[in-house]
């Protein structure tokens, strides 16, 4: 990774740095902050510093009549250096405090240099203010940026981006700030204010040390990768936004034209469709605004854009996930989870007339069991529904014992060790973003029970995990009813949970083979892409490996971090040794025989070499 070749490809060569610690500017609160006495001598005519004070201001042709905070002229080297020793030492210790508090601003600074950036092409402003003629390719922002509030630093950045929105290159944004608990709480709503993407804007914590430096690295490098497609990213997402709010608006205002009459014609359909009223009326509103949504030529166009620039660069470059504080994944696997899953409660436990008769229960059950429902049973299995509605609807009181349901077993499995055959179809996203196993559908293993059987044994344990959508169910009910059948679906991503450890090879190779497992602990994920699977490891790993391994560390590092591809059980050799293995290693000697790598081990000139051995969480 040659940062400095990356920036200067992308153009990026003016900063500003934009942070209140890099301020001089003295007023009454800070004296303050330091001591309240000296700052209440301003108010005291009698106080012999008070008047002595006010002699070097007249010296200086300041009229004090005019001067809203008798401190802001502190503010002046010149007149702090002439001021009595009570305020010159607590403005001092002021300035100190911001020194030390602006350290972070002076690495990155550092970095900058070190990347090739000239001194010249860095201005720093501790206000919120950049004149108008100055024209910039990146700007560096505290968040908390007036008085440790952030209440003019999100103004501030959107006016200067609109400042620059005529330029030749975008303008690319770093948010950053050591309060990184509260700027991870706000993380979401920042963007969309901005109307700046993550390809535009990162949201980084300051580096409170040079290790942290690392991870501003990667930022850079991902941030000059992305400068050329700013513009089509943006473009989509804000045609996407228009659509999505034209069509709602629209669909908004047509539900108003419904009557009675046409609720009554909804609740007959879905009735004699023997499906759920709530269920129906949400499928056809969606679908509803799903049609208007797709009549939208814009987001076509951006899409093709974006789409056209993404094959090319894919060729030659991994896109790796977003170092910043936030979960840059979260929103690639929402989207993921909803082509699966429906959203909302999909049973109310509550009703469930547990101390009524066994009729009540197969009533209650043969109401609220729907087509597509996934349950989990008492002992932690997972059943999903697939009784026909209809089957539900037209079954009688005194039949309840004889209509059978139809569940077929849930299988949570790794994508590593998934079961290949007809018998199984598996889900690429998991229930909830806790989770690390998916969920698949074992054909051969179902359940046949009776309502009545179910419904008396739903007391027991039984729960609701989600429900399917539609077409989702009706695919596997296909796949069931039929194996030869295929029903086709749009690609979704499979994303899951690593864990691993990090060595020294020298380690490794004298550690006795018997011995547990041991080394640096780590964690990330995979993605699979293609024949092969792509591997990225987490920054408190990374940082986990720079603390443990210092004299080791290089840039190809960076590449586990960013992403490469590798198939389960294979290895990439370079500055490091990267295993990926199948199953988790339980001693040393399994980790030996994983790498399968003597010559590699025993060489002296390996052992100083770190080695990442990641598996399936």
């Amino acid at each position: 990774m040659d940062l400095k070749k990356s920036l200067l490809d992308a153009k990026v060569i003016k900063i500003a740095i934009v942070d209140d610690d890099l301020s001089e500017d003295i007023c009454t609160s800070d004296l303050l902050s330091i001591d309240g006495d000296v700052a209440a001598l301003l108010g005291d005519p009698n106080d012999p510093d008070y008047e002595a004070y006010i002699e070097v201001l007249n010296r200086h042709g300041l009229n004090i009549e005019t001067i809203p905070d008798l401190a802001s002229p502190l503010s002046d080297k010149s007149i702090r250096e002439e001021a009595p020793a009570r305020l010159s030492d607590a403005v001092r210790k002021v300035l100190e405090f911001r020194y030390d508090n602006a350290a972070p601003v002076r690495r990155i600074q550092g970095l900058l240099l070190g990347t090739g950036v000239l001194e010249e092409n860095i201005d720093f402003y501790s206000t919120p203010s950049i004149p108008s003629d100055k024209y910039y390719d990146l700007v560096i922002v505290d968040y908390y940026l007036v008085k440790n509030s952030n209440q003019q630093t999100l103004p501030f950045i959107d006016s200067v981006i609109t400042t620059h929105k005529d330029c030749e290159n975008p303008l690319q944004v770093i948010l950053m700030s050591t309060h990184v608990a509260q700027l991870r709480s706000e993380f979401r709503d920042i963007r969309p204010i901005l109307k700046a993407s993550s390809s535009r804007m990162r949201i980084m914590g300051k580096p409170m040390s040079d290790d942290d430096l690392i991870h501003w690295k990667t930022t850079l490098y991902q941030l000059a990768s992305d400068r050329p497609f700013i513009s089509a990213v943006e473009n989509f997402v804000g045609e996407t936004s228009k659509a999505l709010e034209l069509a709602a608006l629209d669909q908004a205002k047509k539900l108003w034209e419904l009557d009675l009459q046409a609720m009554d014609i909804l609740h007959e359909t879905a009735t004699l469709d023997n499906d759920d009223f709530c269920r129906y009326v949400e499928e056809c509103i969606s679908r509803h605004l799903l049609t208007a949504l797709e009549s939208y030529t814009g987001i076509r166009n951006s899409l093709r854009t974006l789409g056209d620039s993404l094959i090319e660069h894919r060729n030659t470059n991994v896109i790796a996930p977003v170092a910043e504080i936030g979960d840059s994944r979260a929103a690639i696997r929402g989207l993921m989870r909803s082509m699966e899953w429906r959203g909302g409660p999909s049973l109310d436990h509550t009703t469930y007339p547990a101390a009524a008769s066994a009729l009540s229960k197969a009533q209650w059950l043969k109401k609220n069991l729907r087509f597509g429902m996934v349950l989990r049973s008492n002992d932690g299995g997972e059943w999903l529904n697939l009784t026909q509605a209809c089957d539900l609807a037209q079954a009688k009181d005194d039949a309840f014992d004889k209509v059978s349901l139809l569940l077929v077993s849930g299988v949570r499995s790794r994508p590593l060790n998934q079961e290949k055959n007809q018998a199984m179809v598996y889900l690429s996203s998991t229930a909830t973003d806790t989770e690390t196993d998916t969920l698949g559908w074992n054909l051969r293993n179902i359940r046949t029970p009776s309502i009545q059987e179910f419904a008396e044994d739903f007391v027991n344990g039984w729960t609701s995990v989600g429900e399917l959508r539609l077409d989702q169910a009706q695919s596997i009910a296909a796949i069931y009813s039929s194996r030869a059948s295929r029903v086709g679906l749009q690609r979704t991503l499979s994303s899951w949970h690593l864990q691993g450890t990090a060595l020294l090879a020298g380690t490794l190779s004298q550690a006795d083979p018997a011995a547990l497992l041991a080394g640096t602990s780590l964690s990330g994920h995979a993605m699979s892409r293609g024949n092969s699977d792509e591997l990225h490891i987490d920054q408190e790993s990374l940082s986990s490996i720079i603390a443990a391994f210092p004299e080791s560390i290089n840039d190809e590092l960076l590449r586990v971090y960013m992403g490469i591809q590798l198939k389960a059980g294979g290895k990439y050799t370079s500055e490091n040794l990267v295993i990926y293995c199948k199953d988790k290693p339980t001693s040393m000697g399994d980790l030996k025989s994983s790498i399968n790598h003597e010559k590699w081990l025993a060489h002296d000139v390996n052992k100083t070499k770190i080695i990442l051995a990641v598996w399936h969480a």
